[in-house]
């Protein structure tokens, strides 16, 4: 209970202020504090004269204090905040599905999970390469490979020509050996030369090889030489050799036929020519590089050696024909003919 000073029997009037003296007043001029008695339903402003609250307790901070709580009494110095749940002290904090932006800067070396597909930017230096083992390896920061010996099954090899055979030409560099015909067998050339498909037979004691066409071989409306598809052989550098030719042939009047030779860069030689059948030709000589005509009834036969001399070029020596004249009739070189070679020097 609060007694009225000035009177104590008195009841306190609504919204009274009571003063009391200050008793610790030095000057003893009595100075006074106002008290506001609460519970009045009157709205009454009053004053503090004190502003400091260090001994104060209870105070709420959601609605009893205003502004913004400082860095330094542990306060964030910032009055807007986004995302959700804990806030992230800066010793070992655990993030959990942050949205950090782009940053100027960082360290990732315990970073984890960061994805190749999409995570980086830029080219991998050598010095990073992993050390690849199995079938092609690598040395651990290095780019080359190596792919280990026996390692390579044949479905890896890439797609060919059916019936091809792999080689190495005599500079040691990976080729392939043309697809014979039917009969054929494959051949060696000696040295400094692939092996090649031949027909079988020849090769007694004398070195002689023959080639013998296994089917006719057919030209219509063509006056261009062509390569007999059977009657070559692969010549060496710098080497001579002697053959013989025995052909037989179907044409007409009109059709008749020519032939000649293909043969490497540098080669030379000659040939000398004879027939028989329905049709005599007189013997003649002839440089390489000269085709003979040969008049055709219905059949001729027809027999000629010549001499090859290769010069610095290796390659194939074949017996070329086509028509003297362009016909639709057919002009064919028949199966049986055949050549015999042998290399002389």
């Amino acid at each position: 209970m609060v007694l009225r000073e000035d009177n104590p029997t008195a009841a306190i009037a609504d919204a009274d202020v009571i003063s009391f003296a200050d008793a610790s007043d030095s000057d003893n001029d009595k100075n006074t504090s106002a008290v506001l008695l609460s519970g009045y339903s009157d709205a009454i402003t009053a004053t503090l004269g004190i502003k400091t609250l260090t001994n104060c307790l209870g105070l709420p901070l959601t609605t009893g204090v205003t502004g913004t709580l400082p860095v330094a009494n542990g306060g964030t110095g910032v009055t807007s905040s986004t995302g959700t749940v804990a806030v992230v002290l800066s010793n070992s904090p655990t993030l959990v599905t942050p949205e950090l932006g782009t940053p100027d800067g960082g360290i990732l070396t315990s970073c984890t999970g960061l994805p190749l597909t999409t995570g980086v930017t830029g080219i991998l230096p050598d010095a990073n390469m992993p050390n690849l083992t199995g079938d092609v390896t690598t040395s651990e920061g290095a780019v080359a490979t190596t792919i280990a010996a026996k390692a390579v099954d044949v479905a890896m090899l890439a797609d060919g020509t059916d019936g091809e055979l792999i080689t190495w030409d005599s500079s040691g560099v990976a080729t392939t050996v043309p697809v014979g015909t039917a009969a054929q067998v494959l051949t060696s050339n000696g040295a400094g030369a692939e092996p090649t498909f031949q027909a079988a037979g020849g090769g007694g004691s004398d070195g002689w090889t023959v080639v013998s066409k296994p089917a006719d071989e057919t030209v219509t409306s063509s006056t261009t030489l062509q390569d007999d598809d059977d009657l070559q052989f692969a010549v060496d550098a710098n080497s001579t050799y002697s053959v013989i030719f025995v052909l037989f042939a179907v044409s007409n009047s009109t059709a008749d036929i020519k032939y000649g030779f293909s043969f490497p860069t540098g080669t030379v030689g000659e040939k000398t020519i004879g027939a028989w059948g329905n049709s005599t030709v007189g013997q003649s000589t002839d440089a390489l590089t000269v085709s003979r005509n040969i008049a055709v009834g219905t059949k001729i036969s027809w027999s000629f050696p010549v001499k090859v001399d290769v010069a610095g070029t290796s390659g194939t020596f074949a017996l070329q024909w086509a028509q003297q004249t362009s016909d639709a009739v057919n002009t064919i070189m028949n199966k049986g003919s055949m050549m015999m070679y042998r290399k002389a020097a």
